[in-house]
């Protein structure tokens, strides 16, 4: 995802406990963009514990002969482990693809698009090393576009371009907070929030004219598209 380096409000509408649980704990109505799926923590780690038992027991057969018992002992470790690590990274990467298939054809995965029915907009994603959840209070959205990304070499037509975009990206437009008097501040500008659509598994544009579909029946003086 790419944002405004000062635009991240995390405001935890949605609490982490619901959003791994059942899609029965959402209000009704509420309609969930699924994010693609992405290999868990759990799996990476699990790599980068192989990894190293691996390198750590081929440094012990380059120390020591192969033919010397510690040589041998480390050759053996070293398939041991990879043989261990291979098969513990498959049935977690099999575990989590058939978790993320039932939840996510149920309704009930929650990371990627929660579109509320009051027009409030929620991203939520894990990387591997941290947690991202930014909410779009229904009343600040004031566009919600695709914008897309070029490259030079998929523009040139010599080069065999066909003159297609890199990146597809869902552009949140954010007004400024409303004061009481239901007014914005003055001289603040808009904020600008950028998902990249490979994230989420259904289109960008139906994305795009759904949640133009929602805010336009629950607030539509508050939309300007």
């Amino acid at each position: 995802m790419v944002e405004d380096p000062d635009t991240d409000n995390n405001y935890g509408l949605l609490d982490s406990a619901d959003l791994l649980s059942g899609g029965d704990l959402l209000p009704d109505g509420t309609r969930i963009f699924a994010s693609n799926y992405n290999y868990s923590r759990t799996f990476w780690k699990l790599s980068f514990v192989t990894l190293l038992a691996e390198i750590c027991c081929f440094i012990g057969v380059i120390s020591c002969h192969v033919s010397t018992t510690p040589g041998t002992i480390f050759l053996v470790l070293f398939f041991l482990f990879l043989l261990l690590g291979l098969s513990l990274m498959y049935w977690t990467h099999t575990t989590d693809l058939r978790n993320y298939c039932n939840l996510s054809t149920a309704g009930a995965w929650h990371e990627g698009i929660v579109v509320f029915q009051n027009g409030t907009v929620v991203y939520r994603t894990k990387s591997l090393f941290e947690d991202t959840e930014i909410t779009f209070e229904g009343s600040e959205i004031e566009e919600v576009q695709l914008t897309h990304t070029y490259s030079m070499g998929k523009q040139c037509r010599t080069c065999g371009g066909k003159g297609e975009p890199d990146c597809c990206f869902l552009h949140f437009a954010i007004a400024p907070l409303r004061g009481m008097g239901g007014s914005q501040a003055t001289g603040s500008r808009l904020r600008n929030h950028y998902i990249d659509c490979s994230e989420i598994k259904e289109s960008g544009q139906t994305v795009v004219d759904y949640i133009k579909d929602i805010q336009l029946r629950s607030s539509p003086s508050l939309v300007s598209y």
